[in-house]
């Protein structure tokens, strides 16, 4: 599992390299919002939300390289060598 931020919405990256996702908050309905950084403060029910989901059902979205942002935009610790 591949986690995207896109726009600032959490998208999971479907398998096969064909550059295109889901919007998770739309496809959890609400459960879990379009904050990337929600779904790691919650993230035993995201894994458990994400393993049951059905790709071949959600409604897919692009992944535009220029809307790309970081997949974890507030990280607990960084790290510097």
């Amino acid at each position: 599992m591949r986690i995207a931020n896109l726009g600032g919405r959490a998208t999971l990256v479907m398998p096969g390299g064909n550059e295109r996702g889901v919007d998770v908050a739309k496809a959890s309905s609400g459960r879990f919002g379009p904050e990337v950084q929600d779904l790691y403060d919650d993230w035993d029910a995201f894994l458990a939300f994400a393993s049951a989901l059905d790709l071949t059902t959600a409604a897919p979205v692009a992944l535009e390289e220029d809307e790309l942002l970081s997949p974890i935009p507030a990280p607990p610790q960084v790290l510097s060598l």
